[in-house]
């Protein structure tokens, strides 16, 4: 049996919805490791407890996404995601946008 290959990278992060004449579409940055202080008013401890329950990650790996809002006349970026800075798992906005055929330049909001 011949394996498949492997893909070098994600597929785009991408889920449309459309809202009577307006579509927004969700467009994920990537991923990056938090810290329970970042997403719970409640004791570390129990924090890290749950997610040991659930078979969660820990340190919790948050998703970092943001929505496209296209009307008749705008193309709108509601947040503009977080490039590198939290590290090499995200960055991933531009690329999704441009699975879109979306560049940059053609946002105006």
């Amino acid at each position: 049996m011949t394996q498949s290959p492997r893909p070098s990278r994600q597929a785009p992060g991408i889920h449309h919805k459309a809202v009577g004449d307006i579509l927004v579409t969700a467009l994920n940055d990537g991923m990056f490791e938090g810290s329970f202080s970042m997403l719970a008013a409640f004791e570390t401890g129990m924090a890290e407890q749950m997610h040991r329950a659930r078979f969660r990650a820990i340190p919790p790996k948050l998703a970092v996404n943001s929505f496209l809002v296209q009307t008749a006349d705008r193309t709108i970026l509601v947040d503009s995601g977080c490039g590198g800075v939290f590290g090499p798992a995200l960055g991933r906005l531009t690329g999704n946008l441009a699975a879109l055929g979306i560049k940059p330049a053609d946002v105006d909001t």
